[in-house]
């Protein structure tokens, strides 16, 4: 027995020199506290949805398991409609912490279900049997305990639309701290849309500009769509088994584009841009506005969402580089077309970030799973300095205006006083 010990710790240890693409199992050891699963990962695809975790110990079904190649921090699963069962091969040292929190910061699947061995050695079952899952967490998070020698995983995942798996393995302790900076961060970012959201509404109000009330509902749509992205709906909106939350998704992120669009089309036409790309943007409003009726139609109809990624992901991009056309040959008219241009810029370098991060063409990391987030959060502020600009400009307008004219009546003043002392 020992010297088979011996062999499996020499085998474990040797696998580790390998390629990420072809390490057999992920090596848990004293001292760690976090470690990223994702090059560790098998996956099996295309397998039945009554499958269950005894059937999956068949050889049949064992052999089809394939190394998914990782992506950074994650492994991206491409589009799912099915059923996707993961396998994660783990050895655990003697010395090394037994207790273990399994998380997947996304939210893009349905449920995943992690099947642990049963502390008997015999079978696997329910990890949340044996220990339930984190309540107050908005991704999905499991705590596991992990005997020491070569423990296998396995987790069932059910998914819609384009899939990312950010998979990590971490001590309580490092979980928590995590999740508290996680939320830090997102409560300075919501802080500054409601900041930037506030201001709107009151610069708007003020200076009777409807501009505001259009870029204020922008922000709006863009913090739900993200809100609810970023799993902090489950906290406190609504439970964490809601069906409709893909649809508050994509219908706010679908209104945002539709929004930004009507904001742009009154921002040129309040510079008397005309140009036939300008006019085009009204057809992308409208698209924008049946994408997001199809969207809550998917409430009550099942089909598959793959065109409708397909098709948002084809306006925001041609939205984008439309309207960055347009203000890019007018931009000698003013300043303010220029922090609109790179507004736009930022959000179709979002978008492009997003789509080519879902098609796994580049790694998977803080910058590129957050691209949209970061992407609205700066065009946000850039819409708002150019309005701001905008507005200025017209205030100084309208100034130059006045003083000429005020100085038109004391010229005219002056001429009458000249007539009067010459008669």
């Amino acid at each position: 027995m020992g010297r088979c010990r011996w062999v499996l710790n020499v085998w474990v240890i040797c696998s580790l020199w390998l390629p990420s693409q072809t390490l057999a199992a992920v090596a848990v050891i004293a001292g760690q506290n976090s470690i990223e699963l994702s090059s560790y990962v098998k996956v099996l695809r295309g397998a039945p949805e009554k499958l269950g975790i005894d059937d999956i110990q068949e050889m049949h079904w064992q052999s089809q398991f394939v190394r998914q190649p990782s992506s950074g921090k994650a492994i991206n699963l491409g589009h799912v409609s099915d059923v996707v069962w993961l396998r994660v091969d783990i050895y655990v040292s003697e010395q090394s912490i037994r207790d273990w929190i399994l998380d997947v910061p996304y939210g893009g699947f349905q449920q995943i279900q992690w099947f642990v061995p049963r502390p008997d050695g015999v079978g696997y079952t329910l990890a949340s049997d044996l220990n339930p899952r984190l309540a107050d967490y908005r991704y999905d998070a499991q705590p596991v305990t992990l005997r020491s020698g070569l423990q296998v995983l396995y987790g069932r995942v059910h998914g819609y639309g384009n899939v990312t798996l950010p998979l990590q393995l971490q001590t309580e302790a490092v979980f928590m701290k995590q999740e508290s900076n996680h939320l830090v961060l997102q409560a300075l970012y919501f802080g500054a849309l409601a900041a930037l959201l506030l201001y709107a509404l009151l610069f708007g109000w003020s200076v009777r500009d409807r501009n505001y009330l259009i870029f204020s509902a922008f922000l709006l749509a863009s913090a739900v769509a993200i809100f609810v992205g970023n799993g902090l709906a489950r906290l406190y909106l609504w439970s964490p088994q809601t069906v409709f939350e893909p649809a508050v998704q994509g219908a706010s992120f679908g209104l945002a584009g539709a929004f930004s669009l009507w904001l742009t089309q009154t921002f040129l036409r309040s510079l008397s841009v005309r140009s036939p790309l300008a006019r085009l943007l009204g057809w992308l409003f409208w698209a924008y506005l049946i994408f997001v009726a199809v969207i809550i139609l998917r409430l009550w109809l099942t089909f598959d969402t793959t065109l409708l990624e397909t098709v948002f992901s084809a306006l925001t991009l041609i939205s984008a580089l439309m309207v960055i056309t347009v203000l890019w040959n007018a931009r000698s008219l003013g300043q303010s077309q220029i922090y609109f241009m790179a507004a736009w810029a930022v959000v179709w370098f979002g978008a492009l970030a997003a789509a080519l991060r879902s098609l796994d063409w580049i790694a998977s990391n803080d910058l590129t799973l957050y691209a949209m987030q970061i992407g609205i959060g700066v065009s946000a502020l850039l819409f708002s300095i150019a309005l701001f600009v905008r507005v200025r400009l017209q205030y100084i307008e309208r100034l130059a205006a006045q003083q000429e004219a005020l100085q038109g009546r004391q010229v005219l003043i002056q001429t009458l006083q000249d007539s009067e002392r010459k008669l």
